[in-house]
């Protein structure tokens, strides 16, 4: 389960998963306590025994949920699939997105 937070960039590195999976025992031990702490962010920065868990930490606490990009795709799909254009094959709607990100990828440029 610790190489599933491989979808983590921070995370997809050997030496990083290799030390969550050594440190993972006493972070299990560690995490019992968790549950009764009131601020879980203070609870990491204390937790200088688990220096690989306290980074992986550190990187999810930072990261900022956001739905903007699958609104930004639904978007694309509705303008691509006009009216005019609703009997199109999967195949042909996903090329046009493309087109059309890629042209919004290009402006930014």
């Amino acid at each position: 389960k610790i190489d599933q937070l491989r979808v983590i960039p921070a995370l997809d590195e050997d030496e990083v998963v290799a030390n969550l999976k050594q440190e993972f025992p006493a972070y299990q031990v560690a995490a019992a306590d968790a549950e009764d702490a009131d601020d879980l962010l203070a609870w990491w920065k204390c937790q200088t025994q688990l220096p690989a868990w306290q980074k992986a930490a550190k990187v999810v606490f930072a990261t900022v949920p956001s739905s903007a990009a699958v609104e930004r795709v639904f978007s694309m799909l509705q303008a691509a699939a006009s009216s005019r254009q609703r009997s199109m094959l999967t195949d042909n709607l996903e090329a046009a997105v493309m087109v059309q990100y890629n042209r919004g990828r290009q402006a930014l440029l």
